[in-house]
């Protein structure tokens, strides 16, 4: 069981300079450097981060997590077991080479069996059972059983292009070899601790970057990071230290942007357990039942956590308290789960 407790704010700063400069490079220093530039070789936010500008995905996800089209013009159900997608015409790839449904049958084959993966994308591929190429604009995903989530887990999925080959290894994707992708940018070089460098590609198919060459520098010290902005080294950070950020949107020369993430902070009950090791009375000695199995326990749990507080004292008041995991408005989400109040009594009862 999962008791939500809070979301935090997502934040990122920017340096104001002037605009022609701006629109011919932009640096970005990043708090976390990505694992592996192949889109599939791990499933953690700052790989995923960057694949959504080399890559696409099926159907995309707007700032809500709403799903929207993207290399997949429209998609339904055609029977209780069948998903047909209607690609999207006149895509091509960075290399020139044209997007077709021979590429996504391919890209679902290979993310889910990646190569050294830590943690690979077969979570969102394993209900798949078989692929129909119907015509190179029109694909056919069969399922055991029904199963109507399939357009939420193929928007977390990037495709590539099957000309990188079956046996193609993550490392050609770190070199640029196999970076191949329909994204909005094109991979220039990697430097792995220094730099990821990508230019605009003009041949993308939606709108295109403001950019023309955008330089990520990973500098994981927090004190680092902020005073490479100060400094001008780069023009934008992200994960802003709670501590500096008025002092920083007080300056006339910063612009501070925060926004409700869909990061949630929660503590993971063992609540399927008919006996669990990690509760005992006060000496230590197992229970003869795990206490946790009780909803009366857990709601008791929630009831006495202060939310508020955290928010206020730990988060700084980047945070939010939660109700649920995502914040309101977001797809999925429900309007009848507001955050549960402090109530020391009630949890007492």
């Amino acid at each position: 069981m999962k008791l939500g407790i809070l979301r935090v704010l997502s934040l990122v700063i920017a340096l104001a300079v002037a605009a022609p400069t701006l629109a011919q490079e932009l640096r970005i220093g990043i708090a976390q450097e990505p694992s592996s530039v192949d889109p599939h070789f791990n499933l953690v936010g700052p790989d995923e981060s960057l694949a959504r500008h080399l890559f696409d995905t099926l159907i995309l996800q707007d700032e809500q997590q709403r799903l929207t089209p993207g290399l997949a013009v429209s998609w339904q159900a055609v029977d209780e077991r069948t998903w047909e997608f209607h690609l999207r015409p006149n895509v091509v790839f960075s290399d020139g080479s044209k997007f077709t449904a021979e590429d996504v049958a391919f890209t679902l084959k290979r993310a889910p069996n990646v190569e050294g993966s830590p943690g690979g994308y077969g979570i969102f591929t394993r209900q798949i059972k078989s692929v129909e190429i119907v015509d190179p604009l029109t694909i056919r995903l069969g399922t055991d059983n029904p199963y109507p989530l399939m357009p939420v887990d193929l928007s977390v999925v990037p495709i590539i292009s099957h000309s990188v080959g079956e046996k193609v290894p993550s490392a050609d994707f770190n070199s640029g070899k196999a970076t191949i992708g329909t994204g909005p940018f094109k991979f220039v070089e990697s430097v792995h601790g220094d730099r990821i460098v990508m230019e605009r590609n003009d041949a993308y198919w939606g709108p295109k970057p403001a950019w023309q060459r955008v330089v990520l520098k990973p500098i994981p010290t927090d004190s680092a990071r902020v005073a490479a902005l100060l400094s001008g080294d780069v023009d934008m950070i992200d994960v802003v230290p709670p501590s500096v950020r008025e002092d920083l949107a007080g300056r006339a020369d910063i612009h501070v942007v925060q926004a409700v993430s869909n990061r949630v902070v929660y503590i993971h009950l063992d609540s399927n357990r008919d006996h669990s090791p990690f509760v005992t009375d006060l000496q230590g000695a197992a229970l003869d039942r795990n206490p946790l199995r009780d909803p009366r326990v857990r709601a008791a749990i929630s009831r006495a956590i202060d939310r508020r507080a955290i928010v206020d004292r730990i988060m700084a008041g980047l945070a939010a308290p939660a109700g649920q995991l995502l914040p309101p408005g977001f797809f999925g989400t429900s309007p009848n789960l507001p955050a549960e109040a402090l109530d020391r009594e009630g949890a007492k009862r």
